[in-house]
């Protein structure tokens, strides 16, 4: 995942603040500029849950 951040202008952006020793200024949101892996999880369906057991006593 980082590898794909390479040519996002975020990363650039870091990479110049960097060498210049100042602050980044990053304009990136995750919802536009996501990486094409992002989300790399998938959803898990819970359903329900199962109802308590009585007790064996």
């Amino acid at each position: 995942m980082i590898a794909e951040t390479a040519p996002f202008r975020d990363s650039m952006e870091g990479v110049k603040a960097f060498f210049e020793k100042r602050q980044p200024k990053f304009k990136a949101t995750l919802e536009n500029d996501a990486p094409p892996s992002f989300p790399w999880w998938s959803d898990i369906d819970f359903g329900r849950k199962p109802k308590a057991s009585k007790p064996k006593l």
